[in-house]
């Protein structure tokens, strides 16, 4: 079979046209939407590349190299799909996979239109992975017993492929190199076109050859990697649950658990099973398979003090992407413990695998939104308890007390990193941005003592009536003073920004001596120009000792003519 002389190099040199000739007939045969697509791939690289900039356009390129490849893999799960109905003939069946393509086209369009922020991102690259689940769950048999011989068939193929690929590369890359070197330079778009693109073309027609001869593959090199999953990889991996029971003695024995420090073991203990259950599940070694079986009461302590880990971890500081992604992989690696208890198929789990990447990459439940909402809600209710939110607004009118202050760091922290704070809700994000939280943060000992503390005295002024004044004005809108600056919101969005600080500077020295921790009547409005001004509803003003910079707060509206 010509997968079997693959890296036979005089076959290969003997028999290329021969190999050319009975490549093209599988793929004709097995995957004819599949490899027109590819050469559709090769077309539009070429075009795209050596006609246009991409600097300029590389989201767009991006976005339609996904689509392809992603439509590549439909092509390729259709024809698994009709190959295990016989009964369809090729004139009753073409439609149907090109409406396939044609729907999952629609699909992605639609995706990339409606999703938004960390959705629309997740969407294209999960696409491609989808597809690659399903086509391994079509390549499986339903005999449980043959899964895992397939499978590693399946990964054989690749790896023969990505061989390929990298061999075909590296000759073109020199070749480019040399020229460029020698001869003369090329631009950027065509050494990317001749290093990449043809190659990864090259590669995908590889890959649809061997994996039509898959079932007929024999794996030679199987049992030497038996022999290396028995005698290297199984024996290190219960040495390496040795240790995971010998650190839960020290737990009992000591009374402490050092929160943090096993969900990455436990994880790679349940990564492991998964391998072993997947690949090797065939395997007639008994004492092998009494473990596979009993391994979910094995693992039942492991993962109790797994889960109380993080428990702690989440209670203490609420949700974020790895704790996420490490609850959702180890309920992944329970069903996987349960499958093998019962002594079930992997076919399932690969199509409840592709299931649980959809849900948790490109719904509402994905792994960067639900963290994110998670932290946004805990660090308000922290506040609220502080007495720092009101009303849809911090503020932050005094100190953070020390019981607090850590949690609500974490939470500022994960807030304020620049891929949350675009996804995060805009008022909420851009006070959370603009507050300059370490002057509120209570002081540490050695800080204390370089800085001893200072009498504050905070100034509360506010209106003595709760109506607004609005004779005379025609619009009215709301305003927050962050930074010392009213940060009024305007139509469409756009904002403008009035400097409250030598007004406050007035105000403040006009009080009499003792003023301090006292509410100030402020009937009057702050006249901007002449069409305009600014009446608070309540302006809060901090000051430490005798100095004059003030920390000023609060909230009102500004009226327009």
């Amino acid at each position: 079979m010509w997968n079997k002389q693959a890296f036979n190099f005089q076959y290969l040199r003997e028999n290329y046209k021969e190999i050319i000739k009975q490549g093209s007939r599988m793929l004709w045969e097995h995957f004819p939407e599949a490899a027109l697509l590819n050469m559709v791939h090769l077309v539009y690289q070429g075009v795209f590349l050596l006609g246009g900039n991409i600097e300029e356009s590389g989201i767009e390129w991006i976005h339609w190299t996904e689509r392809l490849l992603s439509l590549i893999l439909v092509a390729v799960a259709a024809e698994l799909w009709r190959e295990r109905r016989p009964q369809w003939q090729p004139g009753k069946y073409r439609w149907k996979i090109w409406g396939l393509l044609a729907l999952w086209g629609a699909v992605l369009e639609g995706g990339t239109r409606i999703l938004q922020g960390f959705e629309n991102m997740m969407f294209h690259i999960v696409s491609p992975c989808f597809w690659l689940i399903i086509v391994c769950y079509l390549l499986l048999p339903t005999d449980k017993e043959q899964q895992s011989k397939h499978l590693r068939k399946c990964v054989y193929t690749f790896a023969a492929a990505l061989a390929l690929t990298s061999l075909f590369g590296m000759l073109i890359t020199t070749c480019i190199s040399a020229v460029h070197t020698l001869l003369v330079p090329l631009p950027k778009e065509l050494e990317i076109f001749l290093a990449i693109v043809v190659p990864f073309t090259f590669g995908v027609y590889a890959f649809l050859v061997l994996l039509s001869t898959t079932k007929a593959l024999n794996l030679v090199s199987d049992s030497f990697t038996a022999r290396t999953v028995k005698y290297l990889l199984f024996p290190g991996y219960a040495l390496l649950l040795l240790i995971l029971y010998l650190y839960i003695g020290k737990i009992i024995i000591w009374q402490s658990m050092p929160v943090g420090e096993m969900n990455w073991y436990a994880s790679l203990a349940l990564l492991g099973y998964g391998f072993f259950y997947f690949f090797w599940n065939d395997t007639e070694w008994s004492w092998f398979k009494k473990f596979m079986r009993w391994a979910l009461i094995l693992f039942i302590p492991i993962l109790v003090l797994q889960f109380y880990g993080v428990w702690i971890r989440y209670y203490a500081y609420g949700l974020t992407q790895l704790r996420y992604a490490s609850m959702i992989c180890t309920a992944y690696g329970i069903l996987l413990l349960n499958f093998g208890f019962w002594r079930l198929g992997i076919r399932p789990l690969l199509l409840i695998g592709a299931a649980l990447l959809m849900v948790f990459t490109v719904t509402p439940l994905n792994v960067m939104r639900v963290p994110l909402h998670n932290q946004q809600a805990r660090l308000i209710g922290l506040l609220e308890q502080e007495g720092l939110y009101e009303d849809g607004e911090i503020i932050m009118s005094h100190p953070i007390s020390p019981e607090r202050a850590p949690a609500i760091k974490s939470c500022v922290d994960y807030i304020r990193k620049e891929k949350y704070l675009k996804e995060s809700n805009e008022a909420f994000g851009l006070q959370v941005k603009n507050i300059a939280w370490n002057d509120y943060y209570p002081q540490t000992k050695k800080d204390n003592k370089k800085n001893p503390p200072q009498q504050k005295n905070k100034v509360v002024f506010a209106p003595r009536h709760s109506g607004i004044p609005v004779e005379g004005y025609k619009v009215a809108y709301t305003f927050t003073i962050k930074k010392n600056e009213a940060v009024i919101k305007l139509e469409d969005g756009k904002e403008r920004k009035v400097n409250v600080s030598p007004y406050v500077r007035k105000l403040m020295a006009a009080q009499p001596e003792g003023t301090g921790n006292n509410k100030v009547y402020l009937d009057e409005a702050y006249k901007v120009d002449d069409r305009s001004v600014l009446y608070f509803t309540e302006l809060v003003v901090n000051q430490t000792g005798d100095s004059k910079n003030y920390k000023i707060s609060g909230r009102g509206f500004f009226l327009q003519k």
